[in-house]
């Protein structure tokens, strides 16, 4: 939940169609979303070296457009996510600034993209340990999405997951566990009990019951989320390496060390096999 292999987000993905413009820019924009395209499959199947070119290239593709292009601020939030999450912090949050900045100019302080921008840079200053910061920008996230969105849509979940993230990496369970027993009952209600965010919301709860000793129940919900990650994403998704490892540090607690080693001998082979 708090490391780059278990934390959570949303990318979102922006695809424009030419109607009626000039044929440079036509070839512009069939290249961005070329690279935009193969940047994000990379991205959904954790391989984040294959997906540094291409949004690389995206970027460069989008600054042609101008600043006032919403491919821009889009192609800066990919890239910046990209990079947050293989730990290049002070680079993505450069983009992430301009990003939020050009959005902020573009769509007003109550859109839902500005939202967006806000949380991922929220979850920059969580992985820099600057937490003053990372809660201010999460809740004017979360603020705006509720108000757009209501108070029982699955990206006020995530939102609600990110804040309750960022109190868990402080220690702080008391106000991290209401918060992912409540995103956690927004995502089952709107997306099902069979759904990869279901199993991450259950994570994020056995890691609040793992860290009070609440070993059983922690149990429980780790397996359960695996199930549900496995049948939805494949067992040899990255996102099931990750659980596994959570479930390994649960039984090396609980003094388990044999099957802890066979659970963490899982989660390595999958690490091990190549990204398609």
């Amino acid at each position: 939940m708090r490391n780059d292999k278990n934390y959570w987000f949303i990318l979102v993905i922006f695809f424009f169609f030419s109607s009626g413009l000039p044929a440079q820019e036509r070839d512009w924009e069939s290249a961005w979303e070329q690279y935009n395209e193969t940047g994000r499959d990379a991205f959904e199947r954790g391989n984040y070296p294959a997906a540094e070119k291409p949004f690389a290239a995206a970027l460069k593709e989008a600054e042609k457009f101008g600043i006032k292009d919403p491919r821009l601020p889009t192609s800066l939030n990919n890239l910046a996510e990209l990079y947050r999450m293989e730990g290049r912090l002070e680079e993505s949050e450069s983009l992430h600034r301009r990003a939020l900045t050009i959005r902020l100019v573009m769509f007003g302080e109550s859109h839902l993209i500005v939202a967006l921008t806000l949380d991922n840079l929220a979850l920059l200053y969580d992985a820099q340990r600057d937490f003053d910061a990372a809660e201010t920008l999460h809740f004017r996230a979360l603020l705006i999405r509720v108000a757009a969105l209501g108070a029982m849509h699955p990206v006020v979940a995530t939102s609600l997951n990110n804040l309750g993230a960022m109190y868990f990496s402080q220690g702080n369970y008391a106000k991290a566990e209401p918060l992912f027993q409540r995103a956690l009952r927004i995502t089952e209600e709107t997306q099902g009990q069979k759904h990869p965010a279901v199993a991450r919301g259950l994570n994020n709860l056995a890691m609040i019951y793992q860290a009070q000793r609440q070993y059983e129940s922690a149990e429980a919900l780790y397996l359960r989320s695996l199930e549900i990650l496995e049948e939805t994403l494949g067992a040899s998704h990255p996102s099931v390496a990750a659980g596994l490892t959570n479930y390994a540090s649960l039984l090396r607690r609980m003094k388990r060390y044999s099957e802890a080693a066979e659970v963490e001998k899982r989660a390595w082979e999958i690490e091990q096999k190549p990204t398609q």
